[in-house]
This record gives structure tokens, sequence and C-alpha cells, in this order.
């Protein structure tokens, strides 16, 4: 004889109803409350979103999409291993990922990665995220001394932020560092140590940064009132492999330099490996 059983309930996600329910406040309230509305009072706020967390409330991004216009991705343009002619091959991805994973972490945000394999390859990406409206937003590195994905970009209007910038007097959002002063700064100090044959062991001269620092090495030597050893300048891909055989290479010539200024710890591990090879 069949037994009669209960249908199994299935547990539903919470919805604005439950927090509404929950909290006491009206669905407008907590709508409001988590976008992060200015309107809705701090101590209001925080309670509902403290709601939210205690009863595992994730918003639906396909409803938000279609209410706002909005994808809630962020677009990150990241080299695969073998991008040919790129300028990483090592930890600092990683690290950039990290960084941008924890400035979305209390955001409605997600991150979306795209590989690409070469500097047309990730122009192209780059076109189609804006044409298909695939993210709100594009990150990316590599910045090149003239970079037709800013180009593109600041003509479009579409929002994005480089790691780097370009070489061109256009405005956009970009993070650097001062790459002409680092390297004026460390070939300086080796000069004041009486080294004048210095390498600079550098990244791709296609790259914007690869051209500040070029302009910092050669500064030094002017201000020493020396000629800049420019036969000593390696350009690569920065990683360990490109580090070692640089050095290698350069260690080898028949007037080597007696100091190497490296671009970024994987080159400066190679190099370390290669002088280690030569005790």
């Amino acid at each position: 004889m069949a037994e009669n059983r209960e249908p199994e309930r299935r547990e539903l996600s919470p919805t604005i109803k439950t927090l509404a329910a929950h909290t006491g406040y009206s669905i407008a309230t907590i709508s409001k409350a988590l976008r992060g509305s200015p309107v809705v009072a701090r101590p209001t706020r925080d309670a509902i979103v403290a709601a939210a967390r205690e009863l595992g409330y994730q918003a639906n991004a396909r409803g938000m999409a279609l209410r706002t216009g909005k994808t809630y991705r962020a677009a990150v343009l990241m080299p695969i291993t073998s991008a040919v002619g790129y300028e990483w091959d090592g930890v600092e991805y990683t690290q950039i990922l990290s960084g941008i994973s924890q400035a979305l972490e209390d955001s409605d945000y997600q991150l979306s990665v795209h590989g690409f394999r070469s500097f047309g390859d990730a122009f192209d990406i780059a076109r189609r995220i804006v044409d298909q409206s695939a993210a709100d937003g594009l990150i990316f590195s590599g910045v090149l001394a003239d970079d037709p994905r800013i180009d593109m970009l600041v003509e479009s209007g579409f929002p994005f932020v480089s790691l780097g910038r370009c070489r061109k007097p256009l405005v956009y959002a970009h993070v650097d560092v001062d790459n002409e002063w680092a390297a004026f700064t460390a070939t300086a100090r080796l000069i004041a140590g009486g080294h004048e044959r210095i390498a600079l062991i550098n990244a791709d001269r296609r790259l914007s940064y690869a051209l500040d620092r070029i302009d910092g090495f050669s500064r030094a030597f002017h201000e020493a009132g020396l000629a800049a050893s420019m036969d000593l300048v390696a350009d690569g891909d920065l990683s360990t492999r490109f580090g070692r055989d640089s050095a290698l290479r350069l260690l080898g010539l028949p007037n080597p330099p007696t100091a190497l200024v490296c671009i970024n710890e994987s080159t400066t591990l190679g190099v370390l490996s290669a002088l280690g090879s030569l005790e």
C-alpha cells in the first residue's frame, strides 16, 4: 500500500518582502537602504544590511539589471600566462585581482575576468564589452604609450580605470606610480656608488611606463655628467626567465655591466638566479 507523503518543501531564498516582514521597514526603504541611498538614515541602513546578512539575502542580479539598466559587473582584462609581449608573468596580477576583489566585497558588483593573449586581442575584448554593454566598467593594466583601448574608451564615454597611463594628453581615471622617478632614483644610487656600466632590465618598449623608466634611467646619467649605457637596456616580458636570460647575456658581454636595475620582483629573482649560477 502506497504511503502518502507530503511533498518536500523547497526553501526559497529570502526576498525584499522577507526583509520587510523581518525588520518592519517598508519595501521601498529596504530597497533604498540596500542600494546605499543617502535618503535612508545611517542607523536604519545598518540595521537593514545586518538583517540581510543574517537572513542570507542576496539581491537578484537579473532583477536589479532590469530595474537599473546596470549589469553589476566590473570587467578586468587579464593576460593569459603566454600573452605575447605582455609585461607580467608573475605574482603581480594575483595581487591586482585580490585588491579589486576586496574593493568590490561590500558592493553588489561581481568581478568579470577576461583573458587575452595579445595587445590586439585585448582591444577586441574591450571593444566587445563596450558594444555589448557586458559590464558597467572596465579595469586594465599594461597601458601602451599609444593605447587604442584608451582612445576608444574615452571616445565612447565608457567608464574605466587603467593601471598606468598612456602618453597622450587625455583626461581619464588612472592609478599609477612615478616610474620615471623610480628608475632615476635607483640608477642615481648606483652611480653614486661608483658604477657607470649599469644595465636596465625593462619592459617591452611599447608599454608607456617602459619609456618612463628609460627616461629616468637616462636622466640619472645626464645629471651625473655621464653618457647613459643605453646598450645595456634589455626589453622583455618581465618574467623570472627573462630576468635570468638577460642577466646572463649582459654579464657575458666583453664590457659587462657592474650593476643592474630591475623593474619588478620577478626579474629580480631571475637576475639573482643568474648571479648565483656564475659564482
